[in-house]
């Protein structure tokens, strides 16, 4: 019988972290669903700088999540960066990057080419591995061998969560543009059940408040907004009660004007909630994604809720159902 682990890890908590990833419900759990669903063992762990290619004979594939490395979040850079090095030409390797704005991941690489140092700077110090990294030429070495091919190499086949419209993806070096590939796992994600309740608040639930689309649409609303992130969500299903108990969500493009994939469309038509988001890509799957908050808050409950049971039929219908993604997944990752 061949080998069915697969190993996911990374260089934030929701890389390599089970429990981190399910309660952010991040890409990394969709991931782990279709593996799953294609009969794979799939096991979140840490990485290290020790880790060598006996250490992953194991695996028949390991998947890499990438974030800047510079950033606050990417806690176990060295060991992720020291992966990479290892297994740079490894068919069993495949990267996955699921964050908004993953230009940044090549601003902070380059960053780290001019002034290496600064990836182990005290700043740092609570990294695991720090001291492990920062006392030992040779694990230094390691680590900056990964940056240096993540700058200059041509890039291992690299995922990334895909929406049913079409995103154009900016800010991504040539080296590993080609190598950029859309996975759709929201089949996973989307509940053959509906929660929906019999009241709504007449408040909007916004995900990203500091963002220049959600200051505009914001200040030409009626009605205030619940933000998610001051809300302590701890679950999925925290977020979906949220979600049902307030009359729209607001899912708009980061600063670079790009709408990036978030669990939260498919916690939205879980819920029967209507989305507005930039209505000039959504409206490729259909009119009602092309609707303004303000239209959408102007509307009586039964049509709001009309308009969002359309929403999930429009979204089902654009993306990939769970047998294509898992034949895509296995297809692009080469398992």
């Amino acid at each position: 019988m061949p080998n069915k682990k697969v190993l996911v890890t990374g260089m934030t908590a929701q890389h390599h972290s089970l429990n981190a990833a399910t309660r952010s419900s991040a890409f990394s759990i969709a991931l782990k669903d279709v593996l799953s669903a294609a009969g794979y063992e799939v096991h979140f762990v840490s990485p290290s700088t020790e880790t060598t290619a006996f250490n992953l004979s194991k695996y028949t594939h390991v998947f890499v999540g990438i974030a800047p490395p510079m950033s606050i979040a990417a806690n176990t850079v060295y060991g992720a960066l020291c992966l990479i090095d290892e297994m740079w030409d490894s068919q069993k390797m495949t990267m996955f990057v699921d964050a908004p704005e993953p230009w940044k991941i090549f601003g902070s690489l380059r960053s780290i080419e001019r002034t290496p140092d600064s990836l182990f700077k005290s700043f740092f110090s609570r990294r695991p591995e720090y001291r492990t990294v920062s006392q030992s030429k040779k694990n230094k070495n390691k680590v900056l061998s990964g940056i240096e091919k993540l700058n200059h190499k041509n890039w291992p086949t690299t995922i990334y969560p895909a929406l049913p419209w079409k995103t154009n993806l900016t800010g991504i070096h040539d080296n590993a543009m080609p190598s950029f590939t859309p996975l759709s796992a929201d089949s996973f994600c989307i509940s053959s059940s509906i929660k929906y309740p019999h009241h709504r608040a007449k408040s909007w639930v916004l995900d990203s408040p500091s963002t220049k689309w959600s200051k505009e649409v914001t200040a030409g609303l009626v009605f205030g907004s619940v933000h998610l992130k001051e809300t302590r969500v701890r679950s999925s299903d925290d977020v979906e009660k949220i979600m049902s108990e307030n009359l729209g969500v607001l899912l708009g493009p980061s600063d670079d004007k790009i709408v990036w994939w978030s669990a939260k469309f498919a916690q939205a038509l879980n819920t029967l909630t209507p989305v507005a988001t930039d209505w000039k890509v959504s409206q490729q799957i259909g009119q009602s994604w092309g609707h303004l908050a303000a239209s959408i808050e102007a509307m009586d409950e039964i049509s709001r809720y009309e308009l969002a049971a359309v929403q999930r039929n429009e979204y089902i219908n654009a993306i990939a159902t769970r047998e294509e993604t898992i034949e895509q997944l296995k297809k692009v990752a080469g398992i």
